[in-house]
């Protein structure tokens, strides 16, 4: 539930109400790309997305803007897999390190 409302307040601070009669213009325009390239369910679920946020305030009880808040939920995803070490690609083997044994030294 913590986890939750910390999202709700990142999406209202990242996305204040006067911004989001633009994420709407935006979310709406996407729709109409998709629905002329045949893509009739994501048109729709953006549209969706568009409509919700054309309400100029939520209750505490329906929380931030599921849009929104997914925005926000990705975007600290993505912040916290690139700061995990990823693992080190294995070697081709085109070029060995210095200290293989298989290496003629003059």
């Amino acid at each position: 539930m913590r986890s939750d409302t910390v999202l709700d307040e990142a999406a209202a601070a990242l996305y204040p109400p006067e911004t989001r009669g633009d994420w709407r213009r935006r979310l709406l325009t996407m729709a109409y790309y998709l629905h002329l390239q045949g893509r009739e369910e994501d048109s729709r679920v953006v549209r969706a997305a568009g409509a919700d946020l054309a309400e100029p305030e939520r209750s505490a009880l329906s929380g931030e803007n599921p849009f929104l808040k997914g925005l926000v939920q990705y975007t600290l995803q993505l912040a916290w897999e690139a700061r995990q070490p990823g693992e080190t690609e294995p070697s081709s083997g085109l070029v060995a390190p210095p200290d293989s044994p298989g290496l003629i030294r003059r």
